[in-house]
Order: C-alpha cells, then sequence, then structure tokens
C-alpha cells in the first residue's frame, strides 16, 4: 500500500514565495518580510489582549490603540523596521518585543519554528496570548 504525502499548507506556502530566489539578497528580503509581518501580528495580538478588546471595540477602563511607534530590531538577517502598537494610557508593555531590546534572535527562533510546523498567524497569536 501506498503511503500518501502528508498536506502541509505552510510548506506549499513556502515554496510559493521561494519558488525562483536565486540570490541571498533576494531570499533575505522575503524572509524580512515574512518576519516583520509576523513579528507585528503578534505583538496586535498583545496588544489586543492588554486592552481587553478588538480594534474598535468598547473599552471597560477608557484605554484606546494610539496609533504606532517605529522601532528598529536586529535579527540574524539584518535590521528590520517594526511598527509598534501603543495605548492612550501608555501602560502596553510588549512581552514579545520587550521595550529597548534591539535583538531579536530569541523570537527569530520561536517564530521559524511556529512556521515550520505549520501554524499560521492566528495559531501563533492563540500560543502568545
Amino acid at each position: 500500500m501506498k503511503k500518501q504525502k502528508e498536506i502541509n499548507p505552510m510548506a506549499d506556502l513556502a515554496a510559493q514565495l521561494f519558488k525562483g530566489v536565486r540570490t541571498q539578497e533576494e531570499f533575505k528580503s522575503i524572509f524580512s518580510t515574512l518576519m516583520k509581518e509576523g513579528l507585528e501580528t503578534v505583538l496586535k495580538a498583545e496588544m489586543e489582549e492588554h486592552l481587553g478588546h478588538e480594534k474598535n471595540g468598547s473599552s471597560q477602563n477608557g484605554n484606546y490603540r494610539n496609533g504606532f511607534s517605529e522601532k528598529t530590531v536586529k535579527g540574524s538577517i539584518g535590521d528590520i523596521a517594526l511598527s509598534i502598537p501603543r495605548d492612550r494610557q501608555s501602560t502596553f508593555e510588549p512581552q514579545f518585543v520587550p521595550k529597548h531590546q534591539r535583538m531579536i534572535d530569541k523570537v527569530e527562533d520561536v517564530i521559524i519554528g511556529l512556521y515550520a510546523r505549520g501554524m499560521n498567524t492566528r495559531d501563533i497569536e492563540d500560543q502568545i496570548v
């Protein structure tokens, strides 16, 4: 009996993303974009958890989102410019990329591991929050 090939949607997506990549610079550019999107998604999920409501939801304590601040972090693939969410009361303390932290080596390992296991962004948010 023939063994069926396991379907991994993340592997299929990765194959599509990296199809045609010929240089290290092209790989780094795509990987950097994925890392940026992953980190910003986690930060937004942390903010949602901190405020206790989704974007445009009603607040129980009068605290709402208040835009973003820019932060550049260093990783194994180079610098990544992130948009860090802010709240009006300035009480948000990100856990995944803490304030004043500029190196994300360990964070990269976690995100890569989660993507490698086939988790999507929503699954990653569920793991963090």
